[in-house]
């Protein structure tokens, strides 16, 4: 909101979608405050070696371990070198997505001084939904699936959701 005291961006689930489902590794690349999280092509950079598998979100560029995540406002378990491996949050669960673009250490301590990321899972939904990708290359390919099952009553509801993702190896 252009309104309001911090810098915040909320990205929807319609959002996610009007861009294609993205993974969430993938919307948070595309933030444009990010830079160098681990789970893009940085095997040689400080800090990307021996984290295969692992996606980190690196907010100004001070490091994974300097951004906050939060899952619903709670804070999500982070290594001391590497932050917080957001592969273990599935796609289908997110409802929104919200960014403090500033530092926010103050409120939050000092693995807030690059930012806070929040992600807030769906509320509410009924049902099984079934999803999946695949993006091919020359040798190979990428594909994930992901699943979600959830039910509500007056005063409560109840949701689990998975994911599971494969990378070919490019020759």
């Amino acid at each position: 909101p252009t309104d309001a005291e911090l810098p915040v961006d909320v990205i929807t689930r319609e959002d996610m979608e009007e861009v294609g489902s993205p993974s969430v590794i993938e919307m948070v690349r595309n933030l444009g405050i990010t830079s160098g999280n681990i789970g893009e092509t940085n095997q040689f950079q400080a800090g990307g070696q021996a984290n295969e598998g692992m996606a980190t979100i690196n907010l100004r560029g001070l490091g994974a371990s300097r951004t906050l995540v939060l899952i619903n406002g709670r804070r999500h378990v982070a290594t001391e070198s590497n932050g917080v491996d957001i592969n273990a949050i599935p796609v289908s669960a997110i409802g929104r997505m919200e960014v403090l673009k500033d530092g926010a250490a103050a409120l939050y301590g000092s693995d807030a001084i690059g930012g806070v990321v929040n992600f807030i899972t769906r509320e509410g939904f009924e049902g099984f939904e079934v999803g999946g990708n695949y993006q091919a290359i020359e040798d190979g390919g990428d594909w994930d699936i992901n699943g979600i099952f959830g039910a509500a009553g007056d005063r409560w509801n109840w949701m689990i959701a998975g994911e599971y993702g494969e990378r070919a190896e490019i020759q």
